[in-house]
């Protein structure tokens, strides 16, 4: 969608009110680099952040004496709520560690700024899950430059219901009710989550979020304790819809091969929108994304599968002679796959400043919000998280063997071997890099072994690239690419990658 109309400015604004930042993902759409900083800090102890065990030890009084040392005023105001409050607080508090970083915000009386925000709504004025929802935005607000919902509307109660209502023309977004929100706008008129940034911000804990469509219900995605998305049920949907307003409503999930086989059986016997879904998440202790999908589908009815599927974003490449030192999920890999202290080290390498400026916008823009997939039949697809612009054809079996001689001129074809092809294309990878950014071939292969890249042979025959953590994750991705291609083109022998 390339243009914003007042309509569709609206239903962004709807979505800002449902979806709450999730811990590892930070929607990029908005441009500012303060997400990307919020992306890579959600979720990871601070050195003065307690543990989850310490918390759950300690009683009100160690709170408060804790709150103290950073911040005497919200201390006071903590003191003085009433005590069911003070309980369901520090029961919160308790339950998740990540609720204690945003209510103890420096220079912040967030207890104030709370019941200021709450004065005309009794209803959520004591509710402790809205609180941590309100916490966890100005955190982010605050810290990090994230978009605050609260900034944006007011509430205000009528009819026993409580109503987001937005500052700027008074229009009623959502209501609120008994643990239910429930969006205004109609799905039906063509706006799709993934459009509207539903769900892809910090969600109102221990509620059901309800999408109406013209068919009647379309949409209630239920959130647990820490704010995450437990399960969803949707009525009246397409294949396409799971994909589009689901799984990849803020690029979280990715269920594997068995998934996209699964979906593609779906679709066939799909009439259009007539398919029930029900998915139930299982999360690993509080991590924020998804282990597991248990998902079943129906049409008309009828169960088509029920299975449970791995979040192959959520795994943590390892192993494979010691890959992946900083223990990031394959999603953060993906999203950047050369942390800036690798970023860094190019100041180092001792070429002209200009050129490593390049380099550093290059790989700013170096990365995915998708996973590839698996690998399938030997074939992988590392396009999207290779270095932008840099690439160079690989040869055909003649222009290969006349530069593999040119290296070892007595060489027979039975005793080439996959080494003796990679002479060559490192060589042609390096030479891509080289020559796009004016580097030695030297320089060239010290810039990728310092990044923790590496030279991928496509089985299309073109160079690329692509972060070793996920190249040589081969519990994934073991392949079969252009230098097996071309070994049994020329002596007959055919090797895996994974063993070369």
């Amino acid at each position: 969608m390339k243009y914003l109309t007042k309509t569709i400015y609206n239903v962004l604004l709807i979505g800002a009110l449902m979806s709450f930042i999730s811990c590892k993902k930070i929607i990029r759409s908005f441009g500012d680099a303060a997400y990307e900083k919020v992306s890579t800090s959600i979720g990871k102890s601070t050195s003065k952040d307690l543990s989850e065990k310490a918390l759950r030890k300690m009683n009100w009084e160690d709170i408060i004496d804790y709150v103290k040392k950073e911040n005497i005023p919200l201390a006071e105001s903590l003191e003085k709520l009433d005590r069911k409050t003070r309980k369901s607080i520090l029961q919160a508090i308790q339950d998740d560690a990540r609720f204690f970083n945003s209510l103890r915000t420096p220079q912040y009386n967030l207890i104030n700024d709370f019941k200021l925000f709450t004065s005309e709504v009794p209803k959520l004025a004591n509710d402790v899950s809205f609180l941590k929802m309100f916490a966890n935005s100005k955190y982010e607000a605050k810290r990090f430059g994230a978009v605050d919902l609260f900034d944006q509307v007011v509430l205000k109660e009528q009819n026993g219901f409580v109503n987001f209502v937005r500052k700027e023309n008074q229009q009623v977004i959502a209501k609120y009710r008994d643990g239910i929100i429930e969006l205004t706008n109609d799905l039906s008129k063509g706006s799709r989550i993934s459009e509207t940034s539903l769900l892809r911000y910090q969600l109102f804990p221990n509620s059901t979020y309800k999408f109406r469509g013209k068919d009647g219900l379309l949409y209630l995605f239920n959130i647990d304790n820490y704010g995450r998305v437990s399960s969803v049920k949707a009525n009246y949907i397409s294949a396409n819809d799971i994909t589009t307003n689901i799984l990849n409503r803020n690029f979280d999930i990715y269920l594997g091969h068995d998934w996209e086989v699964s979906l593609k059986q779906l679709r066939q016997a799909s009439r259009g929108k007539d398919i029930e879904l029900d998915i139930v998440y299982k999360y690993v202790d509080n991590s924020s994304t998804p282990k597991y999908a248990k998902v079943e589908a129906k049409i008309r009815g009828k169960r088509q599968f029920k299975k449970t599927f791995e979040n192959i974003g959520d795994i943590i490449p390892s192993g494979n002679g010691g890959i992946n030192g900083e223990g990031r999920t394959l999603k953060e890999i993906c999203e950047k796959p050369v942390p800036e202290h690798l970023i860094r080290k190019l100041d180092e390498v001792g070429v002209a400043s200009d050129i490593v400026s390049r380099m550093k916008a290059d790989l700013a823009r170096m990365g995915s919000s998708r996973v590839p997939q698996p690998a399938r039949y030997g074939h992988v697809e590392f396009r999207g998280i290779a270095w932008p612009g840099v690439s160079a054809r690989l040869p055909e079996k003649t222009e290969l063997i006349s530069a593999i001689r040119n290296n070892y001129p007595n060489i027979a074809l039975e005793e080439i071997s996959a080494s003796s092809i990679r002479d060559v294309t490192y060589y042609i990878g390096r030479k891509a890099l080289a020559d796009k950014y004016g580097l030695t071939i030297k320089q060239a292969a010290d810039v990728i072994g310092l990044l923790d890249l590496v030279i991928h042979e496509t089985d299309d025959a073109l160079i690329e690239i692509v972060p070793n953590n996920v190249h040589r994750f081969k519990q994934l991705y073991a392949h079969k690419g252009y230098v097996s291609k071309m070994l049994k083109e020329i002596n007959g022998k055919e090797i895996v990658d994974e063993d070369l």
